[in-house]
């Protein structure tokens, strides 16, 4: 029996990082929709056994195949443990508990890894045990699924295996001067509304960027575009950038008019300084005062 993820939003380029997640005891695999029923035709008449309609609905939503809101029929992938449990229990001699705890800690650092690289709506929807050849399942996780209308597309191409596959090897550990930032923007991906995913990605910023109460939105600025920029044309560029930002992030919370579009493209800007900065303070060993006095002394 082997342990299955769905990973929604993310498509068939997705195989290409099959090189780099084998050794780790994983491999995406793709289906097209009479093989995903073929297959997996327990796992969808379990579907018809839930009285919830809303977990009913959730079972079939699980892939793009299933999405009305897709025009062209897409593969289904799903993320495959390699070998089953029981192989694995007789190489490591683990507990099944511990198997999977430690399967479930590697897809989560799959999906942070990914969302760290670059924008895409993806989130983990659903997990489930299977034997393909006996069509027995096991235990079925299903999450909430989530509405989200901007960059939800989460696909890759050649030269982004090996930038992937670097971020994935590094060891994540989340430091008091990163915590709230890291968790903010992994809490942006399971709003909906709008307005509040670009509060929380504002409020990331602002936990590493920010100590006092005055001038938050230059102290903000200022020290966001030191930390991205690498000379003054850059310095002033980021910071008019973030300072613009920043004001939106007034006008939301003030209530006042804003239109839609344009809020979808700043959260994205938003997004990307989040992401860009959360790739180097993940990876600093410092506390913020220390980092504070680092972008002083920069100069710019």
């Amino acid at each position: 029996m082997h342990n299955y993820f769905v990973l929604n939003r993310v498509y068939d380029s997705i195989l290409k990082l099959n090189p780099v997640i084998k050794k780790y005891g994983f491999v995406f695999e793709a289906y097209n929709s009479s093989e995903f029923f073929s297959k997996f035709d327990r796992i969808i008449s379990f579907g018809s056994e839930l009285r919830d309609r809303t977990g009913l609905y959730r079972l079939f939503s699980i892939g793009p195949m299933f999405d009305l809101n897709v025009g062209d029929k897409l593969p289904m992938v799903l993320l495959k443990s390699i070998n089953s449990y029981r192989i694995i229990r007789m190489e490591t001699n683990q507990e099944v508990s511990t198997i999977q705890k430690n399967q479930k800690a590697f897809v989560n650092k799959l999906v942070t890894v990914l969302r760290l690289y670059k924008n895409g709506m993806m989130e983990e929807t659903m997990e489930f045990q299977y034997d393909i050849n006996t069509k027995k399942w096991g235990s079925i996780g299903i999450n909430k699924m989530r509405k989200n209308f901007i960059a939800d597309e989460y696909t890759i191409d050649d030269n982004d295996v090996e930038k992937i596959a670097l971020l994935l090897s590094k060891d994540i550990k989340i430091k008091p001067l990163s915590k709230l930032a890291f968790e903010s923007f992994n809490e942006y991906y399971s709003i909906e509304q709008m307005s509040l995913k670009y509060v929380t990605l504002m409020t990331a910023l602002e936990s590493v960027f920010n100590k006092g109460k005055d001038q938050i939105a230059h102290t903000c600025s200022r020290h966001l575009a030191i930390l991205l920029s690498d000379n003054v044309d850059s310095f002033n560029e980021n910071y008019k950038n973030m300072k613009s930002l920043y004001n939106y992030r007034s006008k939301i919370v003030h209530g006042e008019n804003y239109k839609k579009l344009e809020l979808e493209k700043k959260i994205l800007q938003l997004e990307n300084y989040v992401r860009n900065v959360l790739n180097i303070i993940l990876f600093k060993d410092c506390s913020k005062d220390e980092l504070f006095m680092e972008l002083n002394s920069k100069g710019f």
